[in-house]
């Protein structure tokens, strides 16, 4: 479910990107941020770093706004990109 998949979405990416669809619609901030985050780990874990960057940016800038606790590990992953 989470290995590469040679150019295509894997189970694990579409299931994400599911999730973040529901959450915007149903207009959840906080757990969309979290998702968009979870993402852009996943691809980081399957080297397409490129891709995590604007997720991370994204969930960072809703994280911090919100407060949550996630702030720094996100931080952290987006500098280290």
């Amino acid at each position: 479910v989470f290995g590469a998949t040679n150019g295509t979405q894997s189970k694990a990416e579409q299931s994400f990107r599911h999730c973040i669809q529901i959450f915007e619609e149903c207009g959840n901030r906080h757990e969309r941020a979290r998702t968009l985050a979870e993402l852009a780990f996943h691809l980081v874990e399957r080297g397409d770093r490129e891709a995590a960057k604007p997720l991370l940016s994204e969930a960072l800038q809703v994280m911090e706004s919100l407060k949550l606790p996630e702030v720094p590990v996100v931080r952290d992953t987006l500098a280290q990109l």
